[in-house]
């Protein structure tokens, strides 16, 4: 089952992009990529970075509960898990962090029950924010209903959550704990609205690195957009789904196909370079045995304490 729904999901990319280039001339394409102007890329760099520390501070603040992380060990798991996203079908990256807690003296379940909050939040913060764009937005404006009962159902999820108990193993629940942590839930919550604040900069910055002029309703919209269609089964990178996804949209805003595909190249182009370049170091990292660590650690300094390899967090 699993291999046919990677080969579904790869042949579904694969005719989404390529379908792209049938329809858009990649010399025109091309033409418009050359015009690209280097300084927006670095604040795109800058952007996709802090895009990561939002997102790994999140998951930190929903591990708390049950066992507290340095920000830097969070931040290499996070690149990590998403270096193993677009290497990996099904998102395996994601669930690879979860069971990496179980280093951490976490049950498997558990660890994984904290990337299913951690992705929960993901999504309520995109339909918060789509939600007052939905005013503005006319793509996104015939769908404001929509959104809205999506925001409530997520909402009403969280006011539920102690009648939803008993229906969860308890293991999985110890998981989903920061969500039931007034303080940990909002700043979590907070975390998912501004790094979702952060994408959308980066696809105006990438538009603007190419010359053009896009609003920011355009960018959230495709943002919206792209998160509905990973509700498909997604290929490795989820490469075609991001490039039609996002080239859609934006002709509905007005840019021409060829200047849309290449805004949606060069966004996840940068994307995909800055998981390639961080990823690998903080993959090996990770890797190491503890044992082997700590035995470099006590060569250093003063014997640990046992358990105290964790830290303290930040």
């Amino acid at each position: 089952m699993r291999r046919a729904r990677l080969i579904l999901a790869s042949f579904l990319g694969l005719a989404l992009l390529g379908g792209l280039f049938w329809r858009i001339p990649p010399g025109e394409v091309w033409n418009t990529l050359r015009k690209t102007h280097p300084w927006p890329l670095l604040g795109l760099v800058l952007l996709d970075l802090l895009v990561l520390v939002a997102k790994s501070e999140r998951w930190r603040a929903l591990v708390s509960p049950l066992h507290l992380l340095k920000p830097w060990e969070t931040f290499q798991l996070t690149v990590a898990g998403f270096l193993g996203n677009i290497l990996l079908p099904l998102r395996a990256g994601d669930l690879g962090r979860g069971l990496w807690l179980a280093r951490r003296g976490l049950s498997k379940i558990s660890g994984v029950g904290t990337v299913a909050a951690e992705k929960f939040l993901d999504a309520l913060g995109l339909l918060s924010l789509s939600l007052p764009a939905a005013l503005l937005s006319p793509l996104l404006r015939k769908e404001k209903g929509l959104l809205l009962g999506l925001n409530l159902l997520l909402f009403g999820l969280i006011l539920l959550f102690p009648c939803l108990e008993k229906h969860l193993s308890t293991r999985f629940l110890s998981g989903l704990k920061g969500l039931s942590i007034f303080r940990i839930f909002w700043k979590a919550y907070l975390l998912s609205l501004f790094s979702w604040i952060l994408q959308v900069g980066m696809i105006l910055l990438a538009s603007r690195a190419l010359g053009l002029s896009l609003s920011p309703e355009a960018a959230l919209a495709a943002l919206v957009v792209l998160n509905l269609l990973l509700i498909l089964p997604t290929p490795p990178a989820n490469l075609g789904i991001t490039q039609a996804a996002i080239t859609a949209t934006l002709v509905f805003y007005g840019l021409s196909p060829p200047q849309a595909l290449s805004v949606s190249l060069l966004y996840h182009a940068l994307q995909i370079l800055v998981l390639l370049l961080l990823g690998p170091g903080c993959l090996a990292f990770n890797l190491l045995p503890v044992r082997r660590r700590n035995a470099g650690l006590r060569a250093e300094g003063p014997p640990l304490e046992e358990g105290g390899s964790s830290g303290a967090g930040g």
